[in-house]
């Protein structure tokens, strides 16, 4: 389970994740460190299969009945030369 969720009431941005999805979105921010230390800035797409996502992305179960879920979600990793 990996979920990027906008909880409005509390103005906040709500990750829900289980040690699997956390150990794979490190994996894809060290990743994107690396690429970005090669070629300047860079970006990844995390998404929901329903968006194209594969099956190791985000997941589209919401954990909690009042948030907005995030079914794309675009981490930039900003190079200063």
């Amino acid at each position: 389970m990996l979920t990027f969720e906008n909880n409005a009431e509390e103005e906040q941005l709500e990750v829900h994740a289980d040690i699997q999805r956390l150990k794979y979105l490190r994996s894809e921010i060290d990743s994107l460190i690396e690429q970005s230390q090669k070629a300047g800035n860079e970006h990844i797409h995390l998404m929901t299969e329903e968006w194209g996502g594969e099956g190791s992305g985000l997941t589209s179960e919401k954990q909690h009945p009042d948030n907005q879920l995030f079914k794309h979600v675009k981490l930039f990793c900003w190079h200063k030369k």
